[in-house]
């Protein structure tokens, strides 16, 4: 879960930097979709390939093979608030010259 939880991080930061002139609601609903995009890729990995269980959403409405579902797509939207806000406080990377 640590490489999902990176991996959201990393597109969450650029999609931020991409969307700053958008309102917290369109770059939150944005995030919430790239955050579940991720889960369900590893879910499909982790959870139906390789046959790890690490969660199982199938008893929940709405759900897509029992990786993804609507609930926990609400709450990831919600999770990209202080994302957002951490995200504007870090700015754009530099680069060092000579890189």
């Amino acid at each position: 879960m640590a490489a999902a939880g990176g991996v959201s991080f990393v597109l969450l930061s650029e999609l931020f930097q991409k969307l700053r002139g958008f309102s917290l609601l369109v770059r939150c609903a944005a995030g919430g979709g790239v955050i579940t995009g991720v889960e369900l890729v590893f879910g499909l990995v982790f959870n139906r390939a390789l046959r790890l269980h690490v969660w199982d959403y199938s008893a929940l409405p709405g759900n897509l093979f029992g990786q993804i579902c609507p609930l926990y797509s609400f709450f990831w939207c919600l999770l990209c608030v202080p994302i957002a806000f951490l995200t504007e406080r870090i700015g754009p990377r530099k680069t060092l010259p000579g890189a």
